[in-house]
């Protein structure tokens, strides 16, 4: 994972909070993350660069008014606003790479001393239970082994849910696989065991429903503190989703002052579906 610095006056990420978006479903999380930048008004002082990842640069995607932007916007970027550093990943990583990519990164966020990371993601909305479809669509996960995050954040407008079954947290994109390089050695050890006796249960119940039943395993130890803010969802329009996820964002990190109603929508929104059909060719 290679950074690339583009403002000399940064002076490093030490105890900085992380707000990462993972590729997940619905693309929400990358929406929400624009929604973020844009009201939030944080600066960009650099670009993310790995070989997995799959090259891309295009025209401004955030700012409403483009005539005067200059600005272009590559795969994947990291931004600042107070203590709070924001990455934005726009392009996906390479087929049978997501466990290399996941290492690297993580790996690089350790070295950059990061105190905590607020994990953005979307999951598909068919895994939920009955009892899950008439609760909160946005969930969340949180463990403050190491550093606690400062929160002003009212946790009982969500519902906590504890580890997952496995189906559900992989339609989270490389949510899971972020989560597996910062567990501790001795946690993936014991993660291996229960695997393996689960592999030999031959009464092993294989329906999702059934799986999800059994929610509630310990919370494993982490290098990073976490909270993990997942929102479920289809594909398609997902705008209503993405306001959702970064009104819960912000209620973790106040970075935006301006009431929900009043902050304004990317540029690259007007662009979700495509262009209009210009009307000149009939």
């Amino acid at each position: 994972m290679e950074f690339h610095l583009i403002d000399s006056k940064f002076q490093g990420f030490k105890d900085f909070t992380l707000i990462l978006p993972t590729l997940s479903f619905g693309n929400v999380s990358q929406l929400a993350i624009d929604l973020i930048l844009l009201n939030s008004q944080a600066i960009k002082i650099g670009i993310l660069d790995h070989s997995c990842l799959s090259p891309f640069i295009g025209n401004d995607c955030i700012s409403p008014d483009q005539t005067n932007s200059g600005q272009i916007n590559t795969s994947m970027e990291v931004y600042v606003k107070e203590k709070f550093a924001i990455i934005q990943q726009r392009s996906p990583v390479f087929l049978m790479y997501g466990k290399l990519f996941a290492t690297d990164l993580m790996n690089w966020i350790q070295q950059q001393n990061f105190a905590n990371i607020i994990f953005v993601t979307g999951a598909d909305a068919s895994f939920r239970t009955d009892k899950m479809i008439t609760n909160k669509q946005i969930i969340y996960q949180m463990n403050m082994t190491k550093s606690g995050i400062d929160l002003n954040f009212d946790f009982h407008n969500f519902n906590e849910i504890e580890w997952k079954n496995r189906s559900l947290i992989r339609s989270c994109g490389l949510f899971h696989r972020y989560i597996d390089e910062i567990v501790l050695e001795n946690e993936k050890e014991n993660e291996k065991e229960n695997e393996n006796e689960n592999e030999n249960d031959q009464n092993q119940k294989i329906q999702i429903e059934s799986q999800m039943e059994n929610l509630s395993i310990e919370p494993k130890e982490t290098k990073l503190g976490f909270v993990a803010l997942i929102l479920f969802c289809y594909e398609g329009d997902n705008f209503y989703e993405s306001e959702l996820m970064a009104q819960a964002i912000n209620q973790l990190t106040n970075l935006i002052t301006l009431k929900p109603n009043e902050w304004k929508k990317p540029y690259s929104w007007n662009f979700l579906v495509g262009r209009e059909v210009d009307a000149a060719i009939y």
